[in-house]
C-alpha cells in the first residue's frame, strides 16, 4: 500500500497543473474573435517542459480557426487582444496562417503560451 500512497502523492502536481491547464484553455476559447471567423477544434492543451532548457512548466493551448478576413486584420485583431496566463497576468499569443481553403476561408492556429516554475511536476523537468 504505501507503494501507491507514493504513487498517487507524486500525481497531485500533476493534477493541479491539469486543472490550471483547462482553466487557461477556456480563457483561450472565450477570446474575442474577429468577425467571420470559426472555431474549428476545442483547442489542444498541453503541459509539459517543451525546452530548450528544463525544470520549467510549459502551458501551450492551439486552437484551430477559420476566417474570411485577410491575415493583416486578423493579426491586427490578436495583437490588440489579451489572455491572463497561468501565474502571469498576460500569456503570449502566436498565429500560423495556412493556404487558402478553397472556399474564400482561410484557417490559422492560435497558440497561447505561459511558463511556471516546474514545482513537483515530473512532466516539468
Amino acid at each position: 500500500m504505501p507503494v501507491v500512497g507514493l504513487g498517487s502523492l507524486l500525481k497531485v502536481p500533476e493534477w493541479r497543473n491539469d486543472l490550471r491547464l483547462e482553466a487557461f484553455r477556456e480563457r483561450v476559447m472565450e477570446l474575442p474573435r474577429p468577425e467571420r471567423t470559426t472555431v474549428k477544434d476545442g483547442g489542444e492543451a498541453k503541459v509539459a517542459n517543451l525546452g530548450p532548457a528544463g525544470n520549467h512548466c510549459d502551458f501551450r493551448v492551439r486552437v484551430t480557426l477559420s476566417t474570411e478576413l485577410p491575415e493583416e486584420r486578423v493579426r491586427r485583431h490578436y495583437g490588440a487582444v489579451r489572455v491572463r496566463g497561468v501565474d502571469r497576468d498576460e500569456a503570449l499569443l502566436r498565429l500560423w496562417f495556412t493556404d487558402a481553403e478553397g472556399n474564400g476561408a482561410r484557417s490559422f492556429v492560435l497558440e497561447a503560451l505561459d511558463s511556471t516554475s516546474a514545482g513537483m511536476d515530473l512532466r516539468c523537468h
